[in-house]
């Protein structure tokens, strides 16, 4: 028999005391929204590195036939996605805690939220762009136009 609380008697305290305390029930809300962000920006992170896996399928392939012509190119696109990778996994994680310095308000909070959402379409055509070269890579010259849409996507 477990003598601990569960998580969920916790949470109905939490509510109740939401309703008793003026304020907390803003607060408790905004806390979430913020754990939210947070696991939805990990989500988005461990994408760019799946993302990046598939590109350095592409460059071991083409390593393997002896296709050096286009390896920097995919090392820089590459460092492209480590960099938005780093952006987004330590970015500031949405609304601010109840004594942090700089406070976020609730539109600019959606506004965050908006924007990591428009973030998950840009790795998916990203991805979608990855298994679209994944084929060409045994080929001697990658596709151009396609390169270059899969190096501004990873801009």
């Amino acid at each position: 028999m477990n003598t601990y609380p569960s998580k969920e008697m916790k949470l109905t305290f939490l509510e109740k005391l939401a309703s008793i305390v003026p304020g907390v029930h803003g607060y408790l809300k905004k806390e979430k929204a913020r754990e939210s962000d947070q696991r939805y920006r990990s989500f988005l992170a461990d994408a760019l590195t799946e993302v990046k896996d598939g590109v350095h399928a592409i460059q071991e392939i083409r390593l393997s036939r002896g296709y050096l012509a286009d390896l920097d190119k995919l090392e820089l696109v590459c460092r492209k996605i480590d960099e938005a990778r780093d952006s987004i996994r330590y970015a500031s994680h949405g609304y601010s805690g109840l004594f942090d310095g700089i406070k976020i308000k609730q539109n600019e909070l959606e506004q965050l939220m908006n924007f990591d959402r428009s973030l998950m379409d840009l790795i998916r055509d990203l991805g979608e762009k990855t298994h679209t070269l994944t084929p060409s890579a045994s080929q001697p010259a990658i596709d151009a136009e396609l390169f270059k849409s899969m190096d501004d996507a990873a801009e």
